[in-house]
């Protein structure tokens, strides 16, 4: 008996080494093609944040322009000369002797 036991674990041994155990197949991504596909996400990106960036800039450039533009309208015209010319000009233009 111990001898049929010991020859039937000994074909079933062999029988699964034989057989050998089902591998897993690994499929490798060829470097080159993840590598461009990263880039092309990296390049994507970095172009969107510069579109980002300058509508910033353009939108800041468009408020200060403004707010100059709005500080310069309350500062009071300067005429050349002295104001005695300056009412002699206005009041003539309206007809009032001064």
């Amino acid at each position: 008996m111990p001898k049929k036991c010991l020859i039937v674990i000994l074909v079933l041994l062999l029988g699964l080494v034989a057989s050998g155990c089902p591998k897993k197949t690994v499929m490798k991504e060829e470097p080159s093609a993840s590598q461009s596909a990263a880039e092309k996400e990296r390049a994507r990106l970095e172009a969107e944040q510069a579109l980002r960036e300058k509508e910033a800039r353009e939108r800041e450039e468009a408020a200060k322009k403004a707010q100059s533009e709005f500080e310069k309208s309350l500062v009071a015209k300067k005429y050349p000369g002295t104001k005695e010319k300056f009412l002699k000009a206005v009041c003539s233009k309206i007809s009032i002797s001064i």
